[in-house]
């Protein structure tokens, strides 16, 4: 775990988004043979990459992670976490989602949203920081060179407001 001083998150600017990209894209790389978009869901995998607030996470002024979250009806939905590898598991991304959830009031929500895939292992870490499994489904826009079948798994997190 990294010292709360040494790690700045703040919103990312415009002219950081193709660093936010590699970021991204780094983070995900190795999720590569878990599970990849096909067809139609790549282009909206893109769109999604332009959706909502991003916020950005840096150390020594390198940006190491970035998330992404939107406003829906009934809760801040959280999107694409990703954390450079080599600074996964230090509390990073934990810390991201911790910011959302100071902001998720102020917004009007007193809920946190995510979707993940089951395989790559990620629900056990959502339910340590809170979230619980609200659906869980085949997941039919993506592949696997490791799995028959896939499942997206929707979490939430209810916050404790007051």
């Amino acid at each position: 775990m990294l010292p709360s001083e040494s790690v700045q998150i703040r919103n990312c600017r415009a002219d950081e988004i193709e660093i936010a990209r590699s970021v991204f894209d780094a983070a995900f790389s190795p999720m590569a043979n878990i599970y990849r978009f096909v067809g139609e869901a790549l282009a909206r995998q893109e769109k999604r990459f332009q959706e909502g607030v991003r916020l950005a996470a840096f150390i020594d002024g390198q940006m190491v992670a970035t998330m992404q979250y939107r406003l829906d009806a009934r809760h801040v939905h959280l999107i694409g976490l990703a954390v450079l590898p080599e600074y996964q598991r230090r509390g990073i991304g934990r810390r991201l989602v911790e910011q959302v959830a100071i902001l998720a009031p102020t917004l009007g929500h007193d809920t946190l949203a995510l979707d993940t895939i089951a395989e790559t292992g990620n629900v056990l870490i959502f339910k340590k920081w809170g979230f619980t499994v609200s659906r869980s489904e085949p997941a039919t826009d993506c592949v696997s060179d490791r799995y028959v079948a896939l499942h997206v798994v929707n979490m939430e997190c209810k916050l404790s407001i007051g």
